[in-house]
């Protein structure tokens, strides 16, 4: 159990201040580290890799009106890359 809190500590913030809202799943995820693009990102999510919480993301044109519906959240893809979501 120590070891799953000391990873959650670990893992890299990722600030939403330059992403423009409304922002559709695909171009979130591709505007972090943990993607190299949006195509890159849309076969994720449609794959079932991505997690938002915990929670499958599986449209990647899901859309988010605010960055303040995901502050502090969660987003992973596969079982090792995440970053935490901050303004």
């Amino acid at each position: 159990m120590q070891g799953q809190a000391q990873a959650a500590e670990a893992v890299v913030e990722f600030s939403l201040a330059e992403v423009g809202f409304p922002a559709k799943a695909f171009y979130l995820l591709g505007a972090t580290p943990l993607c190299a693009s949006s195509s890159e990102a849309r076969r994720h999510i449609t794959s079932g890799a991505v997690k938002l919480d915990g929670d499958r993301l599986e449209d990647p044109t899901l859309t988010f009106d605010t960055p303040e519906e995901l502050i502090g959240k969660v987003l992973q893809v596969g079982k090792k890359k995440f970053v935490r979501l901050v303004l």
